[in-house]
């Protein structure tokens, strides 16, 4: 199989994810938009893993959605859950859980 050219996604851990943002957002912001089904995670060898394009998809959306101070519980609106996601046969709003690896609903 060839591959088509276009660049394939880092995945990052949670932790590497958070500095990616410069440390804007923490690490417990992450896993607890992980936990309400607002960012989409893959489990790779028992890693919770982020890939950086839904990353900067679910920081748009943050950011849009923050009053300028950074809170997350300051939203107005959420940000609509996922589309079923095709490559982890999990629907929308379901993560794998970072304790068990099984789909939360």
């Amino acid at each position: 199989m060839r591959h088509s050219g276009a660049p394939i996604p880092r995945a990052l851990t949670v932790a590497e994810a958070a500095k990616a943002t410069g440390n804007s957002v923490s690490v417990r912001t992450l896993y607890r938009e992980i936990k309400d089904g607002q960012i989409r995670v893959r489990k790779i060898r028992g890693t919770t893993r982020i890939l950086d394009e839904e990353l900067a998809r679910w920081l748009r959306d943050y950011e849009a959605n923050t009053d300028g101070g950074g809170s997350a519980s300051s939203r107005s609106v959420k940000t609509p859950a996922a589309s079923p996601d095709s490559s982890s046969g999990r629907g929308a709003g379901e993560v794998a859980s970072s304790e068990t690896g099984r789909a939360n609903p």
